[in-house]
């Protein structure tokens, strides 16, 4: 109905925002719907100039291929993300993209850049007082020190992150958290 809306209106920055909420809800269901509406979206954000949506789109599309586990294509993305959120100095998507590029660099098994973006990500999250960011990041951190055998640093990581679960009350990443103590414990064979 909105897009229909912002047709009738010609509003074609409308219909781009509208196209980017779709895609974004096909992104956990539907990979290739998703890319469908993302790119139609992104076509009209840079026949617009839009730096702020293509920004956004970027990083949308980056999601959709990280779940698709064509991590490369992420990275892309995010890459192309992250250079039009800097000079817009929009600092929470900024940290977001540290943590996507971070993660992806975890996936893609080269923990000494992803252990860099991610601690990064975390410290200009703490500035932010971000705290679901905060335990998110620390959950990919203490994975990657346990990949590494760095026990201190993850049952560290872990501890601030089950602390950061508490103050956002979500129930799943607590969950995680218990489950990566776990993963802690079974590798130091405890």
């Amino acid at each position: 109905t909105a897009l229909d809306y912002f047709t009738q209106a010609g509003d074609l920055r409308g219909e781009g925002n509208v196209y980017n909420n779709i895609g974004v809800l096909y992104r956990d269901n539907d990979y290739e719907e998703s890319l469908f509406y993302l790119k139609k979206s992104l076509a009209i954000a840079q026949r617009l100039s839009d730096n702020k949506l293509m920004a956004k789109l970027y990083m949308n599309i980056g999601s959709v291929y990280y779940r698709k586990k064509s991590f490369n294509q992420a990275l892309s993305y995010y890459n192309k993300s992250n250079a039009l959120f800097i000079p817009l100095k929009d600092t929470a998507n900024i940290i977001q993209c540290l943590q996507n590029r971070g993660v992806v660099y975890y996936n893609l098994n080269q923990f000494a850049t992803a252990e860099q973006l991610l601690n990064e990500a975390n410290r200009e999250a703490k500035k932010l007082d971000l705290n679901e960011p905060i335990a998110s990041i620390d959950l990919t951190l203490a994975a990657l020190y346990i990949a590494e055998s760095k026990f201190n640093e993850a049952e560290k990581t872990v501890q601030e992150g089950e602390a950061f679960s508490e103050i956002i009350k979500d129930e799943k990443i607590a969950s995680d958290f218990k489950y990566t103590s776990y993963q802690l414990e079974f590798k130091r064979k405890n």
